[in-house]
Formats: C-alpha cells, structure tokens, sequence
C-alpha cells in the first residue's frame, strides 16, 4: 500500500489531508462528526499513514490516538502557525477549502517539509518506487539509513537480479513476436497493394463504360434536338396553311352571303379561290350564249 503523510485538524468538524512522499496532494476534505473509525477508513482509502501531522505545537489526544491505532508517528510544529502562513501555504496546492480542511493541509504540508531532506536522500540513492517507500518509512521511524539501505538493498539486488532474468526471457519472446508481427505486416502490405491494383482496373472498367453511356446520351441529345427541330419547323408550316385555308374560307363564306354559289370550274364561273373550288355564278350553256349574241346583234 502507499505511503502517505496525513494532516489532521480535530474537532467538531474534522479535516484531513494526505500528501506522497513526494509532495503530491492525495487528499483534502473536511466533515462534521467524523469519528475515529471513520476517519481511518478515510486515510486508508488512499494509503498507509507514516506521520499523522497537526498543526499546533501541542498535539490533540485524538491525533495521537489516531496515530497509536494505525502505526504511525505523530508530527507538530514547534510554534503557532501564522494566519497568513496557511493561507500561503494553501494558495501553494492551489485548493479553495474551509478553514478546517486547510489547517489540516498546513499540517502534512509541515511534516513533509521538516522530513525531506531525509525522504531526497533516500531518493537519490535508489530507484524501484515500492523500495523508496520502505526505506523513507524506516528512515523517517528512526532507523540507520546505511544499515537499513544495505539490507534492503541485498534484497532489491536479488529481486532485480531474478527480474533481469525474467525481462531476458520476455525480451526474446517479443523479438520472436515482433519479426512474427513484421512478416504479418508485410503480408498484409501486399494484400494490400493487390487490392489497390485489382480496385483501380475496376474503377478504369467503370469510367469507360460511364464515358460510352455518355456519348450514347449526347448522341441521343443531339437527335431529339434535330428532331425537335424538324416539328417545329413542320408547326410553323401548318400554321401558315391553317392561316391560308381560314382566310379563304372568310371568301367563301362572304360570296355565299352575297348569294354567289361555290362549286367547280365545269358549273361555276368566277375566281378560284382553291383548286377546284370557285366562287361567282352559274355557268352560261351555249343556248344561252347565242340568245346573248342575238340580243345584242338587234341592238
């Protein structure tokens, strides 16, 4: 489990703050009523406590029963906290909280400050994490760092002996898995390529026989439109016809109200106002035209 540094700020309303062995705020909060169970559930959610930090010379009962219970060392300042030092202090880890949260985040945040020498050196000297933990923890309970450090260190010289071991074995089997990856990979490259090749002859199938439609459409184009043409050409001319054909039938109409008769060429004598067809009066016989003749013979 993790190592953390806890302040905390008793009372009616309880604050708690947890910070990493490297400074880093875990936690900040605060809540009315809290009792001792409940406050440890809360620390221990985050991590093992190592410090249990106040931020008042004198520390409270509680703080130290707190830290009896869960193994810990209790930490307090040796004078008042200024008003205006919190406030920095907060306004360090960039938190907006209530006044109890914030006394119990200057607290771990004084703890912190006063053991880092110690908690740097120990970083300094070594690398694994998990390891850096324990031995802050051992250091920060009072026990010789270069005992403590040689001791630990025959055992993470070992584990990391054994884990070489162990990254070998696993280095092999993903170089294996690799060149298995990469010959996969240029397979698919290929199939790849194939089907770019196979997809861009489809496509030139497909432009070619859009393109013949095409020129299949412009041609059927071009002959609706000469056709188009030719009807309207044939309009025009029945129109002129039709114009032609009423103006003579306003003639015929005309004569035949003026008491003219229409009829052919053989019966009727006048103008021909369409083949055939003429418009005047009954044609003479020839008995009629010598009587004619006659009349005006006396005369």
């Amino acid at each position: 489990m993790r190592r953390v540094i806890a302040g905390l700020d008793p009372g009616a309303t309880v604050g708690i703050a947890l910070l990493s062995f490297s400074g880093e705020l875990l936690l900040v909060t605060s809540k009315r009523g809290m009792g001792d169970e409940e406050i440890e559930k809360a620390v221990l959610s985050t991590g093992k406590p190592v410090i249990i930090a106040t931020d008042v010379p004198r520390p409270p009962a509680k703080v130290e029963r707190l830290a009896s219970q869960l193994g810990a060392i209790v930490y307090a300042p040796p004078s008042e906290v200024p008003e205006r030092e919190k406030e920095s202090i907060a306004r360090l880890y960039g938190v907006k909280v209530d006044d109890h949260a914030r006394d119990a985040l200057v607290a771990a945040h004084l703890a912190y400050t006063h053991y880092r020498p110690k908690i740097e050196r120990v970083v300094r000297r070594l690398t694994s994490p998990e390891f850096v933990e324990d031995v802050i923890e051992s250091v920060i309970r009072g026990s010789q760092l270069k005992r403590r450090v040689l001791g630990e260190f025959r055992v993470e010289e070992r584990r990391q002996k054994r884990q070489r071991k162990k990254d070998d074995r696993e280095v092999v089997e993903l170089r294996r898995r690799i060149g298995e990856l990469l010959e996969e990979k240029r397979r698919l490259e290929r199939e790849l390529e194939r089907v770019r090749r196979k997809k861009t002859l489809a496509r030139g199938e497909v432009i070619t026989l859009l393109e013949g439609e095409l020129e299949k459409v412009r041609r059927e184009r071009g002959e609706y439109a000469r056709r188009v043409g030719e009807l309207e050409e044939e309009v025009n001319r029945l129109k002129e016809e039709l114009g032609e054909v009423r103006s003579v039938l306003e003639r015929i109409v005309e004569a035949v109200r003026k008491g003219m008769l229409v009829g052919g060429p053989e019966t009727v004598e006048g103008e021909e106002v369409l083949p055939g067809v003429v418009v005047g009066r009954p044609k003479k016989g020839l008995r009629e035209k010598l009587v004619e003749l006659l009349e005006e013979y006396r005369e």
